[in-house]
């Protein structure tokens, strides 16, 4: 639709300075936030892949790494191929918004790759049966749908278990609705009256799904099944707690820092929203944020355009330790 309205071909400098910025953000959260660290990330995997003992803390810095490295890489990417799209006048769909904030694996997957999330919710759950015909028919419906978004990414059994657990995820999240609604009637109502509650609730909610997600992870990066089972049952504490990989002392003291811009900080999204620069941003403008304060959105400024270059030669600067895009091999 927007090439059979266009009419007027000639670039705009106003988009092409906002496209600039955006892939300037989009390659320092690739080239500074994430490549530097990635091999720490897989000497644990090239640990597990080997047969070497893994230790509990191992596991989840696996995980949890991986977790992040997944979500800095794509991000990236999506944000680098908005900014380019819009330098030529095209808004291309918004891809993720702040997935590590979500307070349910349901949340989860309305903000994590959210092009693919539409496809499969659209062409697979929804033809399936979807949420409007009971309770079994759903978690059929949700089991087959992520069962075959993992099969998506690849033709191993590391995909299929990592889209197998998703669909256990959500179908846990809706039978744990159902009973609620069913055993504890008003409880929602209660807890969300009483603000140190809820505020306890989301904080827990929070913490929990990162976990989920992060578990699964190990399926969705791990070379083979022995592997990824190896670093599972490490997780779980079924091996020492005391060996630690090499990968602490490079990738761990990040981690802070990630967990402050995952989970605290304003997302790309968001302080772009003004230029408009993404379709469907407009779609979580009342998802629970609060509003950003004006110095916070980008704009055709010279503070922007100071900010901007120096994100962009930090980027340039850094791009020696590039690795390919995850998503390139999907």
């Amino acid at each position: 639709p927007q090439l059979t309205a266009r009419r007027d071909w000639r670039l705009r400098m106003d988009y092409v300075a906002i496209g600039i910025a955006l892939f300037a953000f989009g390659l320092f959260k690739k080239t500074v936030l994430i490549d530097p660290f990635v091999p720490y990330l897989d000497m644990v995997y090239q640990a597990a892949a080997a047969g070497d003992a893994v230790g509990f803390i191992d596991g989840w810095i696996a995980g949890i790494g991986y977790g992040f490295q997944v979500y800095f890489d794509f991000s990236a990417y999506s944000d680098m191929a908005i900014g380019l799209g819009f330098m030529f006048g095209l808004r291309l769909p918004i891809n993720f918004f702040s997935p590590y904030k979500a307070d349910s694996i349901r949340a989860f997957w309305r903000r994590w790759h959210i092009s693919l999330s539409r496809f499969l919710r659209d062409y697979l759950f929804i033809p399936l049966g979807g949420s409007h015909h009971g309770l079994a028919r759903t978690v059929a419906a949700l089991m087959i749908t992520m069962g075959l978004g993992g099969l998506w990414h690849g033709a191993g059994w590391t995909f299929v278990i990592w889209g197998l657990l998703h669909g256990a995820y959500l179908s846990g999240n809706h039978l744990w609705r159902a009973m609620v609604a069913r055993w504890l009637p008003g409880s929602r109502d209660r807890v969300r009256r009483s603000a140190s509650l809820a505020w306890i609730a989301r904080i827990l909610s929070i913490g929990l799904t990162f976990l989920a997600v992060s578990f699964a992870w190990v399926f969705f990066r791990s070379p083979d099944l022995d592997s990824a089972m190896r670093l599972a049952t490490a997780m779980f504490g079924f091996s020492s707690w005391h060996e630690v990989a090499l990968v602490t002392r490079g990738i761990v003291p990040m981690f802070p820092l990630y967990l402050l811009i995952v989970w605290l900080m304003p997302n790309t999204m968001e302080l772009f929203q003004a230029t408009r620069a993404a379709l469907h941003v407009e779609e979580y403008r009342d998802d629970r944020l609060a509003p950003l304060p004006g110095w916070l959105r980008v704009s055709l400024s010279t503070r922007w355009a100071v900010t901007t270059s120096i994100v962009f030669i930090s980027a340039w600067f850094a791009l020696s330790n590039l690795s390919p895009f995850i998503y390139f091999q999907f």
